[in-house]
């Protein structure tokens, strides 16, 4: 009877506390390539105090509302939502490149401009079904030294 008991118990046991998968065996680039994301936060701070909101001063409705789609091919597509930027302009378009480095801990994007001016040879902060958030150390001129701090919505 002992035994029986504790072999329920055992069983018991194992069966709750099994997890259930929640999709984060996904690798980057799928987890990249899965969605339809929209930059939803732009900030700079210094020692993690925001000292500049780029998103919210300085970006108008016609970029905050942009989709950018990252491709298998490693091209990326920008969409530019409800609002465009200039009546004449295509509503997407296939210009920019991406890439993973550094065992896939660095987020390159090349030749389109999602924060104008700024760079992003990225850190990947977090990157999962809903969320990416990106960072870069850099200088800007009449801030100094701090952290760009870029965040994107899956909106698929």
């Amino acid at each position: 009877m002992k035994k029986t008991i504790s072999v329920f118990i055992l069983i018991t046991t194992a069966f709750f506390s099994c997890k259930k998968d929640n999709g984060s065996s996904a690798t980057k680039t799928e987890l990249l390539v899965a969605g339809k994301w929209q930059l939803t936060g732009a900030n700079f701070s210094e020692s993690g105090v925001t000292v500049l909101d780029f998103y919210s001063t300085y970006m108008t409705s016609c970029q905050t509302d942009n989709f950018y789609t990252f491709n298998s091919n490693n091209t990326v597509t920008v969409d530019e939502g409800a609002t465009k930027c200039a009546d004449t302009a295509a509503q997407s378009t296939t210009t920019g490149s991406w890439s993973l480095t550094d065992g896939d801990t660095k987020f390159n994007i090349s030749g389109i401009a999602i924060v104008p001016g700024v760079a992003l040879n990225t850190t990947i902060v977090q990157l999962d079904n809903t969320t990416i958030k990106l960072s870069k150390d850099t200088t800007i001129s009449i801030l100094g030294s701090g952290t760009i701090n870029l965040t994107f919505t899956n909106k698929k």
